[in-house]
């Protein structure tokens, strides 16, 4: 979506060996006025077009990166979280099915994100240390999926190599036999 809307509308057509600093800096100043984030999105995609091309062996596509203006891939939060209260999580946990509340008690109480909620299995959960390895990690196991695979699995074991301690107060939720 990105390159389509926002790269290759401007920057489409030319090679990216004739593409200048100056060229890059007056698209993104023409670019999405007032999406920061958008616009923060579609120069990292850039950047990172570049980068990639300038990097290519043994023969380059580009001499350089044109797209080096620092902190033009970043952009500031535009609303602050605000993480509920004690009594809110509650009315929320009341609220849920009960197949939902320990997942909500595990992503307020265990930091946990969705993603890792959604893969996690009561056998991932060691009760005797009240710990889960974190990311759970389940692939597919067909051919087509091998690159991903080896790609996700890098990412994880370098970004997340640690366990989550689950709460006290939870452990008793994920006893056998618990029907939720």
């Amino acid at each position: 979506m990105l390159l389509d809307t926002y790269v290759y509308p401007t920057l489409g057509d030319k090679r990216l060996d004739r593409i200048s600093v100056d060229e890059v800096n007056k698209w993104y100043d023409e670019l999405a006025p007032g999406r920061e984030t958008v616009r923060a999105h579609a120069y990292s995609l850039l950047r990172t077009i570049f980068t990639s091309a300038a990097s290519e062996r043994p023969y380059p596509l580009v001499p350089y990166n044109p797209a080096h203006n620092r902190g033009a891939g970043n952009t500031k939060r535009v609303h602050q979280v605000q993480p509920a209260s004690l009594e809110e999580l509650q009315t929320i946990v009341e609220e849920l099915p009960n197949r939902y509340k320990l997942m909500a008690l595990l992503a307020a109480w265990c930091a946990m994100r969705f993603g890792e909620l959604a893969e996690l299995r009561r056998g991932d959960i060691d009760l005797r240390t009240n710990r889960v390895p974190r990311p759970a990690r389940r692939l597919p196991s067909s051919w087509a999926a091998s690159a991903i695979r080896h790609l996700v699995l890098r990412y994880q074991h370098a970004a997340a190599d640690r366990d989550t301690e689950i709460a006290r107060r939870l452990s008793a939720l994920l006893e056998p036999g618990d029907p939720q």
